[in-house]
């Protein structure tokens, strides 16, 4: 009887930075069919590989004792994490932070082949390891770990997102009538948010959105979406000027169904957060907003209409975002930069 092989791949990531996963993930399964995935996830996006069949597993800690926690909750957890890691007894780990903490847990709960990033303190804790740079988009950097394991193949960068009939259904009673006239153009003003930290500095101001909206509204025939999580609301709210064109569903839908109401619009504007990756891995024309974070790494290439906007080459101070971190910046230069105008004319030249 041949031996059960099986692999834990963990990511306790945001939602974009799972959803830039996914291409590896059905690549891997595709690649090995006969070998067990277990993937554990935080329980804070759990969501987004809910339905996915290139998962056989899935396992859920609470990321938000891990990154929020006290010292005795990130304890707790982190051995929750080592007896999941245990139990499931893997041949291989995929870690897919950068940490070198995560290696650690890893090599505690006693996976001999140990696959990550070589960032931190050089690979420490791991037996195989990768390099990445900078220009490299997060899509690739992700395959490029999996491609250390001989027989690998890619599968190309789609990203993946599998809704419910039952998602379909909710999503029509929500809409109604709304996409039976003239085309609709999504926009995210909030995101940028996960277990690990609240990330104002990546969102383009509020009143600037507001700016956009109503600069759409008076000179096309244009729709508008906003979209968002629950705790998007309080960005969507102070975009609904008085016009029946525009539709607020922050807070409304699942990620699934996200997904579904994106595939139905012409474009997106959003700046880089989670809402940008579904609208990527809808595959419609996104025009992304980037200032701390280089763009490079991570703006949507599925849909060769996309467009980012960036002014941080020409400031000293951006890409501000490295290790991990952002600085405590105040003036926010780097999106204040990034004109209404400039975002208007972009998303006109996308939608001839």
């Amino acid at each position: 009887m041949r031996e059960k092989v099986s692999v834990v791949m963990l990511k306790l990531g945001g939602l974009g930075d799972l959803l830039m996963l996914t291409p590896a993930i059905r690549a891997y399964k595709k690649s090995f069919p006969e070998v067990e995935i277990n993937f554990i996830i935080g329980k804070s996006n759990e969501q987004v590989l809910r339905n996915n069949p290139y998962v056989d597993k899935l396992y859920v800690v609470d990321d938000f004792k891990i990154f929020r926690g006290n010292l005795a909750a990130k304890f707790s957890e982190a051995f929750n994490l080592i007896r999941i890691i245990r139990d499931i007894s893997p041949n291989k780990i995929f870690i897919l932070h950068r940490d070198w903490r995560w290696n650690f847990i890893s090599f505690l709960a006693g996976v001999k082949e140990r696959y990550g990033f070589k960032r931190d303190l050089r690979g420490l804790f791991l037996t195989h390891t990768v390099e990445t740079s900078q220009e490299e988009h997060e899509i690739i950097k992700y395959l490029k770990i999996f491609s250390m394991q001989k027989g690998f193949k890619e599968d190309g960068i789609t990203m993946d997102i599998f809704p419910s009939e039952q998602d379909q259904e909710t999503l029509r009673d929500i809409l109604g009538n709304f996409f039976e006239k003239e085309d609709i153009i999504a926009i995210s003003p909030g995101g940028a948010a996960n277990a690990k930290e609240e990330m104002d500095i990546k969102r383009w101001p509020i009143e600037y959105y507001l700016l956009l909206v109503e600069k759409i509204l008076r000179e096309t025939n244009y729709r508008i979406l906003l979209i968002g999580g629950k705790n998007d609301i309080r960005f969507t709210k102070k975009l609904l000027v008085n016009d029946q064109r525009i539709l607020d569903l922050a807070g409304k839908t699942n990620i699934q169904q996200t997904y579904l109401v994106l595939k139905q619009c012409k474009a997106l504007v959003a700046h880089d957060s989670g809402p940008m990756h579904i609208g990527a891995a809808a595959a419609i024309p996104v025009v992304s907003l980037f200032g701390p974070t280089y763009p490079k790494e991570y703006h949507p290439i599925t849909n060769p209409k996309s467009i980012f906007i960036w002014k941080g080459e020409k400031l000293p101070c951006s890409p501000c975002y490295k290790n991990g971190k952002f600085p405590n910046c105040k003036s926010k230069e780097c999106m204040h930069r990034i004109t209404v105008d400039e975002v208007f004319n972009t998303l006109m030249e996308i939608m001839k």
